[in-house]
């Protein structure tokens, strides 16, 4: 195992999590690091190890009076560990200037959002409201899961919604949101409701994923449909989108598909 220090920020380790001791997992820490050395205190790094390491998760649990406390309800914070070959690690990390996030800045309280856990103090009826209407590049606290999506051209990470964020590799300066054209005209008569937060991956490179979408015609309300889609990049990086089927589905049998498989001809779902 080889073990690194940086000054007071927190690396949380497998033998912390084993401990019982959650604590770590929900303190906040949304400061920016970037290119920070580490310095190893145990073991070394073999010369073969290059490349850069990337993991997403939560950074900041509240903010101008209001808090969370359920780890996927934290503001959406990159992390990335550069090793370069030479026994060096530099270590980078930034806060994710989603729509949710920007809002939080700009009003210096707690953006409302569809949270998972306890949120204190409890939003008000007219947030309760945006929340219900808000539209799905207003979802976009990625803070779930990493993907490829342009053969390494960005870092895109994603949530439970179709709204996705990407970053440069490496740097990980901001990039740009990414909600595809073919999701973006589901149309005006549907609500995009969830994605999986892990798209699968085809031999041919290409990534698919779902959307869970729900009539918003008042007499068929009942009708659900998970829409899939499949993800596709250019040369130049720009990411294609084109619908390949759809599952009909009621309210009485929706599943959260967090993950899916995809073998060569088919999608597996669970």
């Amino acid at each position: 195992m080889v073990q690194v220090h940086l000054g007071a920020l927190i690396l949380i380790s497998l033998i912390t999590l084993g401990s019982g001791d959650m604590t770590a997992l929900l303190s906040s820490e949304p400061n920016d690091y970037s290119d920070l050395v580490l310095t190893k205190t145990e073991g070394a790094l073999p010369s073969w190890l290059k490349g850069t390491l990337c993991r997403i998760g939560p950074g900041l649990f509240e903010h101008g009076g209001r808090s969370v406390n359920n780890v996927v309800d934290g503001l959406a914070k990159i992390h990335g560990w550069n090793f370069d070959g030479d026994g060096t690690v530099k270590y980078t990390a930034k806060m994710i200037p989603s729509h949710l996030y920007n809002k939080t800045m700009k009003d210096n309280i707690l953006a409302p959002n569809a949270y998972a856990g306890d949120v204190v103090p409890d939003l008000t009826m007219q947030e309760e409201l945006e929340v219900m209407m808000a539209k799905p590049e207003q979802k976009d606290n990625a803070n779930i899961a990493i993907w490829d999506l342009d053969n390494g051209k960005s870092v895109t990470v994603t949530t439970e919604s179709p709204m996705m964020q990407q970053m440069l590799p490496h740097s990980l300066k901001y990039k740009c949101p990414l909600l595809s054209g073919a999701v973006a005209t589901i149309g005006s008569t549907r609500m995009t409701l969830f994605s999986a937060t892990h798209y699968a991956k085809h031999v041919s490179g290409t990534s698919f994923n779902h959307i869970l979408t729900m009539s918003m015609l008042p007499w068929k309300m009942s009708e659900l449909s998970y829409d899939f889609f499949e993800y596709s990049s250019t040369s130049s990086g720009e990411i294609k989108t084109r619908k390949i089927g759809s599952i009909p589905t009621s309210m009485s049998d929706i599943r959260m598909l967090h993950m899916f498989g995809a073998t060569e001809n088919f999608i597996v779902v669970p």
